[in-house]
């Protein structure tokens, strides 16, 4: 079945009647109501005809009708196929038509199908002899048709008079006028069955019976749907092929851009006649391709770039629109967060395309971030670096560490790495994907371990009184001393101690952190029976002698005064806490001879003695 023209009358062909449950016929877009005369309505079923072996021309319907049927030698019974076109016909306009027919194999076959237009229907009551004998609009002239594989046009012009509404089709001839042939072993009866399908009349119209696409693109074809049979001299400007001689010649290519004419010298049913259209093919180029048609990019998640497109033309037409900065235009920016592949269609006219993929794979961003479990080490020690990204998809992870073991290593797992010699080293992370690679560094300092030199004598063996000068048993940074004695300083490598009983010293050497070495200092101090009072003190806060006291295990201080060396009584304190620190009168006294008497008791046998003597008091 073929579509709706603009210059139609009737559609050709029979499609499904609304009313049959298995399907009928009417003409496509205009139900005809069809009246068959004299015929039988079980042979001419408006339901499908599967009963009848036969088939359509197009479409899912066809209809049927006797145009020979000898009842007896004198009277013949013909069927006649009656509707009504779709609108009157136009006064003096020229019209072509045209129907298909094939006969039933079963039955015999003639020389006779015909059209009637006319302005009114036409009498269903037939004349005695049961043929309408009327003049036909369209008639075949030919030998009898016994084709019965494929369906035969029958088709011809003529000018209406105007206001025709009616078609009837069939034989409009008497049998004894009719050319009939039948095979008695063969047919069931003598009689001619033929099947119609695609029923047309067309207004005449060089134009429209044309019908192809005016506009193409370039390397395109055009297709000419003329169906007016005569004798036709084709010319297409700029195609191939250039002419031709076909009622409707297929393939007309054209390959270059521009406005082309078409012309025709024809001889047909209407007459002879030369047609120029002109302008009749526009053709239009294709998009220009600058570039390839698949493209692959990669990007990390995040990064925009931007998309250009594969060819020149009108209009852009991108998909999908997820990530673009725009969809109709020809270079948007895109930023995807996933993979995708982008189409753009780029047109000419709005129909001449070239189509482009651009395949875009995404990788999230290398994070090369780390951390170490210490940022400050001994020498012989280890740490341990930890991968601390939030990108674990990534294809690359190489650790490289300096003066170090291992020096190399790969993977996200934590590494122990351990240095020998002290240093400030490098460490570093390279980590990517199959796009991008970023680095990460970080240091770490090594210090020495401090390793003791030299050892104490086991133990010092010292008088009461006497002043020792301690060195340090290792080389460092840091040293801390702890002692009950009152030493010199406590954080320098060699303090001064005075000896005024047994005592265990230990000294902490660091080069910070934890690189330290530990020694001991054992001292034993040989006391005297007497009593031990200083000769001489510096009160200068630098913890060294800064009081004049009595030292000895054996005795209890009552009273202690102090002279200058006129007589005047500068300090007295009484009981074990009585020291003096060089002040008098709330004011430092000055450097020089002080004289002394001091009362105690020896816890030894409870005497009590007095003992003076002479002290020098130093700035």
């Amino acid at each position: 079945m073929t579509n709706a023209q603009q210059n139609l009358v009737i559609n050709p062909g029979f499609e499904e009647y609304e009313n049959c449950p298995t399907g009928a016929d009417f003409f496509s877009g205009y139900l005809l109501d069809w009246t068959f005369y004299f015929g039988s309505p079980e042979y001419l079923n408006e339901c499908g005809y599967t009963d009848l072996g036969a088939f359509p021309r197009t479409g899912n319907g066809f209809t049927a009708a006797y145009l020979y049927n000898i009842v007896t030698n004198n009277f013949s019974a013909h069927d006649y196929l009656h509707g009504q076109l779709s609108e009157p016909l136009e006064k003096d306009s020229f019209y072509y038509a045209e129907f298909h027919i094939l006969p039933d194999s079963d039955r015999g076959f003639i020389n006779k199908y015909e059209m009637i237009v006319t302005l009114e229907p036409i009498d269903s009551m037939l004349p005695a002899d049961g043929v309408l004998n009327m003049e036909p609009t369209i008639e075949y002239v030919g030998d009898i048709i016994t084709d019965t594989t494929q369906y035969t046009k029958i088709s011809g012009c003529f000018t209406a008079q105007g206001g025709e509404r009616y078609i009837t089709l069939g034989n409009f001839n008497a049998d004894q006028e009719t050319d009939f042939i039948w095979d008695p072993n063969t047919a069931i009866e003598k009689s001619n069955y033929s099947y119609f399908d695609d029923v047309g009349v067309f207004k005449f119209s060089f134009e429209h019976l044309l019908n192809f696409d005016a506009t193409i693109c370039a390397g395109s074809c055009i297709n000419i749907a003329n169906r007016i049979g005569g004798d036709y001299n084709w010319q297409f400007a700029g195609a191939s092929p250039s002419v031709s001689q076909e009622i409707a010649p297929q393939q007309i290519c054209y390959d270059e851009p521009g406005v082309f004419d078409i012309e025709v010298v024809m001889a047909h049913c209407a007459g002879q006649d030369t047609l120029l259209l002109e302008g009749a093919v526009t053709v239009v180029p294709q998009p220009t391709l600058t570039a390839d048609t698949l493209q692959q990019l990669q990007l990390t998640t995040g990064t925009t770039v931007q998309l250009e497109a594969c060819a020149e033309g009108d209009t852009y037409q991108w998909q999908p629109t997820q990530g673009l900065s725009c969809t109709d235009c020809p270079n948007p920016l895109a930023t995807p967060q996933e993979d995708v592949a982008y189409t753009v269609q780029v047109l000419n006219a709005g129909q001449c395309a070239q189509s482009c993929t651009y395949e875009v794979e995404v990788f999230e961003q290398p994070d090369p971030s780390f951390s170490l479990s210490q940022d400050t080490i001994c020498s012989g020690q280890c740490a341990t670096v930890e991968y601390t990204g939030t990108n674990l998809d990534i294809g690359l992870a190489f650790w490289s560490f300096e003066s170090a073991a291992p020096a190399q290593a790969s993977g996200l797992e934590p590494q122990e790495v351990c240095f020998d010699e002290p240093g400030q080293y490098e460490i570093s992370l390279q980590v990517g994907t199959a796009l991008d690679t970023l680095t990460a560094v970080d240091t770490i300092v090594v210090l020495p371990q401090p390793e003791a030199s030299t050892t104490a004598p086991v133990p010092y063996r010292l008088q009461f009184g006497e002043r020792l000068r301690l060195s340090p048993c290792a080389d460092g940074q840091f040293y801390a001393w702890q002692s009950s004695y009152p030493l010199s300083c406590r954080n320098c490598p060699d303090p001064e101690l005075e000896a005024i009983g047994n005592d265990t010293l230990q000294l902490l050497v660091s080069n910070g952190g934890n690189c330290a070495v530990t020694c001991r200092y054992f001292v034993e101090v040989e006391v005297p029976d007497n009593i031990y009072l200083p000769t001489a003190f510096s009160p200068n806060d630098d913890g060294r002698n800064d009081f004049f006291e009595p030292l000895g295990p054996y005795h209890e201080t009552l009273r202690l005064e102090v002279y200058d060396r006129w007589g005047g009584l500068l300090y007295k304190g009484e009981g074990i806490a009585a020291r003096w620190d060089g002040i008098s009168g709330g004011e430092p006294a000055t450097a020089g001879l002080y004289t002394y008497q001091l009362l105690y008791r020896d816890v030894r046998d409870g005497l009590v003695k007095k003992v003076s003597g002479g002290v020098m008091l130093l700035r």
